[in-house]
């Protein structure tokens, strides 16, 4: 089969890659990183171009949102901590009444309470110096973003891989199968629903992508069965 070169200083080429799929098998003409051995999705350079320019419109929208996101979990954290003065109050009565009727001299409710007042304080600090880093670096990663949408006037493919991967740095460095979509939280309720629980549980395993379609598969993926990394070694 022959290789199509975007351009001389290139890494990118075109292969029939074949992969099992539900028992069955499944052929598709699809990127190839050779550095990296990502596979991307075949698109045209118009169609690059044109999801680049949703990428560059939205982006400060997405910017917005993952900021109000992360102030909403600072809320739901400190909320959490003073909750957690409810718990330390009723463990302490508890402890009292067993103490004064002589039904448990070794207080486990005091116990309790001494260990309730250490893991809120470490989990409040800890949480809240996560989620200012995360409002701190979310306008870097915007402006990144930004600034690659401008590599498809050079390379739309490189372009493409400089979005993919300063998006999925963004996210944790979370693949698609994190992402709110797939999530059944969001699935199965509301959108705000949905939030509130994720808030609440603190789910740090749920992810926001603008650009899926960007994002690449591996070569190494063990449901691949062509080509082999070996054939595309220079």
């Amino acid at each position: 089969m022959s290789d199509i070169r975007f351009n001389i200083f290139s890494t990118f080429e075109e292969r029939e890659v074949v992969k099992i799929k539900n028992f069955e098998f499944v052929k598709k003409i699809e990127v190839i990183d050779l550095k990296t051995l990502d596979r991307y999705k075949k698109l045209s350079n118009f169609e690059i171009a044109r999801k680049v320019a949703f990428i560059f419109l939205f982006n400060p929208v997405v910017l917005v949102l993952k900021i109000t996101f992360n102030l909403l979990q600072m809320g739901f954290d400190c909320f959490s901590y003073v909750f957690s003065y409810v718990k330390m109050a009723k463990a302490l009565a508890n402890g009292a009444k067993d103490f004064f009727t002589k039904k448990d001299i070794v207080n486990k409710s005091f116990l309790q309470v001494f260990e309730l007042s250490v893991t809120t304080r470490v989990d409040i600090f800890k949480n809240l110096a996560q989620d200012i880093i995360f409002i701190v670096r979310a306008p870097i990663y915007a402006i990144a973003i930004q600034f690659a949408t401008f590599i498809t006037l050079l390379s739309p493919y490189r372009a493409r891989k400089a979005i993919a991967k300063i998006e999925r740095s963004w996210n944790y460095d979370l693949d698609l199968s994190y992402d709110y979509k797939k999530n059944d939280d969001f699935k199965n309720n509301t959108l705000i629903k949905a939030l509130y629980i994720t808030l609440l549980k603190r789910n740090q395993s749920i992810v926001f992508y603008l650009a899926p379609c960007f994002q690449p598969g591996s070569l190494n993926d063990r449901h691949v069965i062509s080509p082999l990394k070996e054939d595309l070694k220079r």
